[in-house]
């Protein structure tokens, strides 16, 4: 995942990827993603990367969930495709 790629949700643009490294313990992608201030996620919510279409460029679209409890600054995202 490319530094600056979009984050949405519901397709609407709420922020980009700031970071993304390979865990060379778990071979798991790791993302850090820069979210608007005023967006709440739920922790029970979906990342996935989605691709934008033959170009070739990618998303993370995030699905929220039905939690009433939300994620902090610094939390992950546990669910991920």
């Amino acid at each position: 995942m490319t530094p600056g790629a979009e984050v949405r949700i519901a397709g609407g643009k709420v922020g980009a990827v700031s970071n993304s490294a390979l865990d060379p313990k778990t071979f798991e992608a790791r993302v850090t993603l820069s979210l608007m201030s005023d967006i709440e996620i739920p922790d029970d919510s979906v990342a996935k990367i989605v691709s934008d279409g033959l170009l070739g460029g990618a998303h993370v679209a995030i699905e929220p969930g039905g939690s009433d409890v939300m994620l902090a600054e610094g939390d992950s995202i546990a669910i991920t495709q």
